[in-house]
């Protein structure tokens, strides 16, 4: 999929009703008018075993032999331009998020009985998260290609590669700036052969980190507050859903 400017506005204000509009979505009788078409000379519709003839231990059969074998997924994607908008009420409050140049490829071979194996890809030209008017705010800036590659082989032995250009990240708590950090040609890598050993390299050309008496403190609280923020989420989307 290849896609060149994309968009998307959020409101947790509104939680309520973006989860009554999935509710409605997921319901069977919808998805079936909808995907199914029973309405067209019977096509699409749904045969248990006992109406279609069939009987119950030949379906188990074909199942049970699905399972044997081998899937190969294959998923790719590559985004010219992506922007998100958020207003995470009065947490992080406006947020912003915005990729330029996203490339994503995914091989995994999945077979039943074992561990999926594959690889995992992801490249991303520039990114700038960016939370204002918040409890919680600042903003994490990717200025250079960020990559990230991963492996797993049919042995349980990974590789994983992660590269980055630069990065800066302002952190704030209450309008206070509580922790900034600038990095620049970071470069890590994780390799196992076997489970019991793990190889791993942590490279960097620039590594700035600027504290305060009152960085420990604040990030225990922006921990807190953002758990509860998502809880109250979590409980809110289940209850709509629910009802």
């Amino acid at each position: 999929a290849e896609v060149d400017v994309a968009e998307l506005k959020y409101d947790t204000r509104n939680i309520g009703d973006i989860a009554s509009f999935v509710k409605a979505w997921s319901q069977t009788s919808l998805l079936e008018k909808l995907l199914l078409n029973p309405n067209e000379d019977g096509a699409g519709a749904v045969l248990e075993p006992e109406k279609s003839g069939m009987p119950p231990q030949e379906t188990a059969s074909k199942t049970s032999s699905y399972d044997d074998g081998e899937v190969l997924l294959l998923i790719g994607a590559r985004l010219a331009h992506v922007m998100v908008h958020t207003n995470l009420s009065q947490v992080m409050a406006k947020t912003e998020l915005s990729m330029r140049n996203v490339d994503f490829q995914s091989r995994m071979l999945l077979a039943s009985g074992r561990m999926p194996h594959g690889s995992v890809s992801l490249t991303l030209g520039e990114a700038l998260l960016d939370a204002r008017d918040g409890i919680v705010s600042g903003h994490v800036n990717v200025t250079d290609r960020l990559s990230l590659h991963g492996v797993r082989n049919d042995d349980d032995s990974f590789l994983l590669q992660a590269n980055l250009g630069a990065l800066e990240l302002d952190l704030e708590y209450m309008h206070q700036s509580v922790l900034m950090v600038q990095v620049c040609r970071l470069v890590t890598e994780i390799n196992s052969q076997r489970p019991e050993e793990v190889d791993s390299k942590l490279l960097w050309e620039e590594v700035d980190v600027v504290l305060s008496g009152n960085t420990i403190p604040s990030m225990i609280n922006i921990s807190l507050r953002l758990s509860e923020f998502i809880g109250q989420q979590r409980r809110a989307t289940a209850r709509a859903l629910g009802s």
